[in-house]
């Protein structure tokens, strides 16, 4: 039996990607611009190809998935079999483990498609280039396009039908600013009710100013990418707190009604704000889910650490760095035979 393991990383969204114009092809209606996070928050995916296998399988965190989590995880793998890019006949076996919450808003589908489309690249010799894993990630997780590649990376939404312009391309490396911090705030490690792709439909389908944001987030993405390439962290914060609020907004227009911040997550907003009453040293950003992110610079995370561990509900803080992107190893995820 074969086998090719992967460790891959999630990132943070500063310009969200929050509905799509495609639900098969996972495209896009606005850009977005993120940060790969570094190795303290990790997925490790292996992939196990054998004549011997009768069926396809898929394990997350040692549990085998089924039905629609089965077919899901399965995406990009049905895709390259539809393209005859792979056997139809050719069944896999796939297991993957995240060593941080799962579907809780730390984005672990980035992390785990990211990884699975580079172990399919090296399992079946594809030779792809990182544009076309970049797709092939994209067909497994959106936001998966972006954890190819480490650093800062720029999503590009893309015109066409056939989502061949739709890919990630790294805007800077992950060296270019040593000094950024991403402070992970675990708030909650159950899976959330409501999905990332339920939500955006939602929004999509409900939200009377969805379509406005389209036209704003891409934007912001512009002005997020002038502040980065010049280190300001006031304007990156400033747009990048903007655009989590703005999203979120979003999603309390929808119908029927939900949301994905809880008590903890709202405190932390209040406590960043107050934080930054004398000048913006922080800034706070939520994905689909209650867990923030609270981007600073290193001189401040002893003192913002400090006021956050007080927050009730706070459960863990991960200090995370920009990271590097997906990469070939040796240890294997395994699973029941």
């Amino acid at each position: 039996m074969a086998l090719v393991s992967v460790e891959s990383h999630p990132n943070i969204a500063l310009v969200k990607y929050w509905g799509q114009r495609d639900s098969d092809l996972y495209l896009p209606y606005n850009s977005s611009i993120s940060i790969t996070l570094n190795s303290k928050l990790w997925t490790r995916t292996s992939i196990y190809t054998s004549k011997e296998l009768k069926k396809d399988e898929a394990y997350l965190n040692g549990k085998k998935l089924s039905g629609a989590k089965l077919k899901r995880a399965l995406r990009q793998v049905n895709y390259l079999r539809k393209n005859n890019v792979i056997s139809k006949k050719a069944k896999v076996k796939i297991a993957s483990v995240n060593n941080f919450p799962t579907g809780a808003g730390i984005a672990s589908s980035a992390s785990g498609f990211s990884a699975l489309a580079l172990a399919l690249n090296k399992s079946f010799k594809l030779n792809l280039n990182k544009k076309e894993l970049s797709v092939l990630a994209r067909i497994g997780s959106g936001s998966a396009a972006r954890s190819i590649y480490g650093g800062f990376v720029l999503w590009n939404k893309g015109k066409l039908k056939s989502g061949a312009d739709s890919y990630a391309v790294q805007v800077k490396k992950e060296n270019f600013w040593s000094e950024l911090r991403d402070l992970v705030i675990i708030v909650e490690t159950k899976e959330k009710k409501v999905n990332s792709a339920e939500g955006m439909q939602r929004c999509v389908e409900t939200s009377p100013s969805f379509m406005h944001r389209i036209g704003e987030a891409e934007s912001r993405v512009e002005k997020i990418k002038r502040a980065l390439f010049k280190k300001d962290f006031e304007n990156l914060a400033i747009e990048t707190m903007h655009d989590s609020d703005r999203m979120h907004s979003l999603i309390s227009e929808a119908r029927p009604k939900f949301s994905y911040l809880n008590a903890a997550s709202k405190n932390v907003i209040n406590t960043v704000r107050a934080f930054n009453s004398n000048g913006i040293k922080a800034a706070y950003t939520f994905d689909a889910g209650p867990n923030a992110h609270v981007l600073t610079l290193k001189k401040n995370v002893n003192d913002l650490k400090q006021i956050l561990f007080k927050i009730k509900g706070v459960k863990e803080i991960i200090e995370a760095k920009v990271g590097g992107g997906p990469k070939i190893i040796k240890k294997e995820v395994r699973v029941s035979k």
